[in-house]
């Protein structure tokens, strides 16, 4: 199981320093939509892998990873890990 810590206006550093070294394309990641929708829908993350993580509980989905490559095995066991604790998303 994944143990996620809710996103806060204290995770800014963090967050910065993961979209600066592997920046996204989608406005789902810029900091002020990660930080405001956060807060709505009590966004979490976690680091896995050397991976930002970030996770929407209200509806029970999961952001693509920020970080380094990830293979196609290992996105399948970051989602099966993540179902383990939410098992109504199999």
């Amino acid at each position: 199981m994944l143990e996620l810590t809710p996103l806060t206006s204290a995770h800014i550093p963090l967050l910065q320093k993961y979209l600066r070294a592997y920046p996204r394309q989608s406005c789902d990641y810029a900091i002020c939509n990660l930080m405001t929708w956060g807060k709505i829908y009590g966004n979490s993350f976690t680091i896995w892998k050397e991976h930002l993580v970030i996770v929407n509980p209200k509806y029970d989905y999961v952001m693509y990873p920020v970080g380094p490559g990830l293979s196609a095995k290992e996105l399948r066991e970051l989602v099966d890990i993540y179902r383990e604790g939410h098992p109504l998303t199999q």
